[in-house]
C-alpha cells in the first residue's frame, strides 16, 4: 500500500547562533523555482497570514520582539479561522498576489503544497540544517523538495502525579503494572496511541502501513484497554482531579494540569517497548512562502522565519499558547524540557499529503475508538482499515 506520491518532511532552519553554523552533512541541492523572483529596490514588507486567529495575540508579541531588532523591516499579521485562511490565501495567491509568509496547520500546508501554491524553502535556508531535533524531524518536503518550515509540534508525554507517583514507569509492561496501582488515562486518538507500537509512527511517516503492523497495533491497544486501571478518554483532568496518577496525552496538555497540579505534577518520556523506542507521531505547523514573492520579500521573511525558530521567539510562542515549540530552549521548565528532547528524538511526522488527513486519520481514529469500545478485533480490523487504505489511494 503506498500513496501516489511519496512525501518526506523537511525541517531546514538557519543556525539559531552562531555556534549552530557548523552543522555537518552535506547540503540538499538548491529547489528549482518555476519562475525567479522579481527583484526590487523596494523595502520590503512581510505580510503574514495564520490560523487560528486565537493565536494573534502570541505572534503579535513575537513580531513585537522581532521588529525592535530589525527596525528596517515592516511585518503585518492577518488572523482567520482555519477555513477562511485557506481559500482567502488560494484566492490571492491565483490572482498573483497574497501574503509573504502563511503559518499554518499541517492539514492545510499539505493541501497548499499539493495545489501548488507554496514555493519550495529558498535556498539559504536549506543550506542551513538545524540542530535542535533529530534528523527524522529535520529534513522534509516534497518529492525531495522543502517546501515548509516547522516552528510548532505537538507529540504525546506521560504525565504523572508526584504527590502519588515516585517514579515514572519506563516500560510499556511497566506501565501496565503503575496503572493498576495508580490509574492511567490515554487520550484515544491516533496522535497519542501511535507511540504504543513502535512501526506504526515509522511506517506512517513513510507513506505505508503493513497489515501486520495495524494488527499489533490495535492487539497492543485491546491489552491496554483490558488491563486493570487503563481508561481511554478524553478526560484529561482525570489527573488534576486526583482520580488517576498517570495521563497519557498531547504535550499542549501541560499547561492545564500545571495550572493546577504544580511543582506536583511530573513530566517523563514515553515508555518504551521491548523491541524498540517509541515512534509518537508529531502534530506540526509550518510557515510557507508565497510562490508570488519577490526576492525582497523572500528574503525578508527569512529573516523572520530565522528569528520565529530562535529562543526568545519560541518562549514567547510557548507562554502565550502551551504549543509545544520546535526550539526546546524555549521551554524553562527543566523536567518538561527533558521529556520533549527524550520523546522528540526518535518521533515522526504525518505525511504531508491531503490523503492522510482526509482518509488515513478519521479511518484510523473510529477503529481506535471502536477497538477501546469492545467492539472491534484486532485482526479483522487491520484486515478492513488495510484495505480500506489500499483502495483510498488506488
Amino acid at each position: 500500500m503506498r500513496l501516489p506520491y511519496r512525501v518526506t518532511l523537511t525541517l531546514v532552519m538557519l543556525a539559531l547562533l552562531a555556534g549552530c553554523a557548523g552543522s555537518s552533512g552535506a547540503p540538499p541541492s538548491p529547489p528549482t523555482l518555476t519562475a525567479s523572483p522579481a527583484e526590487t529596490s523596494q523595502p520590503a514588507v512581510v505580510e503574514i497570514w495564520h490560523a487560528p486567529p486565537q493565536h494573534q495575540a502570541a505572534l503579535s508579541a513575537i513580531v513585537d520582539a522581532f521588529t525592535q531588532r530589525t527596525p528596517t523591516l515592516t511585518v503585518r499579521l492577518r488572523a482567520y479561522t482555519p477555513a477562511e485562511l485557506r481559500a482567502a490565501y488560494q484566492a490571492a495567491v491565483d490572482s498573483g498576489a497574497g501574503p509573504t509568509l502563511i503559518i499554518t496547520a499541517a492539514e492545510q500546508h499539505a493541501a497548499l503544497i499539493a495545489g501548488g501554491r507554496l514555493a519550495p524553502i529558498p535556498r539559504a535556508l536549506t543550506d542551513q540544517l538545524g540542530n535542535l531535533l533529530p534528523r527524522s524531524l529535520t529534513t522534509a518536503g516534497q518529492n525531495e523538495t522543502p517546501y515548509g518550515v516547522p516552528f510548532s509540534l505537538d507529540f504525546p508525554l506521560l504525565f504523572y502525579d508526584r504527590a502519588r507517583v515516585s517514579t515514572p514507569p519506563a516500560t510499556l509492561d511497566d506501565l501496565k503494572v503503575a496503572a493498576a496501582d495508580y490509574g492511567l488515562v490515554v487520550t484515544p486518538d491516533l496522535w497519542t496511541t501511535a507511540a504504543l507500537h513502535p512501526a506504526l509512527g515509522e511506517q506512517l511517516a513513510g507513506g505505508a502501513l503493513q497489515r501486520a503492523t495495524l494488527w499489533v497495533f490495535f492487539d497492543t491497544l485491546a491489552s491496554f484497554a483490558a488491563a486493570p486501571g487503563v481508561r481511554f478518554e478524553a478526560n484529561r483532568e482525570a489527573l488534576t482531579q486526583r482520580e488517576v496518577g498517570l495521563l497519557l496525552a498531547p504535550a499542549s496538555t501541560y499547561p492545564l494540569l500545571h495550572g493546577v497540579l504544580g511543582s506536583e505534577l511530573g513530566t517523563a518520556p514515553l515508555p518504551y517497548a521491548a523491541s524498540s523506542d517509541p515512534h509518537p507521531v508529531a502534530q506540526m505547523q509550518y510557515a510557507g512562502f508565497n510562490i508570488n514573492n519577490t526576492r525582497a520579500e523572500t528574503n525578508a521573511a527569512e529573516q523572520f522565519v530565522v528569528f520565529l525558530l530562535g529562543e526568545e521567539a519560541q518562549r514567547l510562542w510557548f507562554d502565550a499558547t502551551g504549543q509545544p515549540p520546535v526550539n526546546p530552549a524555549g521551554i524553562v521548565d527543566e523536567a518538561l524540557r527533558a521529556a520533549w528532547r527524550e520523546t522528540v528524538r526518535s518521533a515522526r511526522v504525518a505525511p504531508l499529503q491531503p490523503a492522510f488527513f482526509s482518509t488515513w486519520l478519521p479511518a484510523l481514529d473510529r477503529a481506535i475508538l471502536s477497538l477501546i469500545a469492545g467492539a472491534g478485533d484486532p485482526v479483522a480490523l487491520a484486515a478492513e482499515l488495510s484495505d480500506l487504505l489500499g483502495e483510498a489511494q488506488e
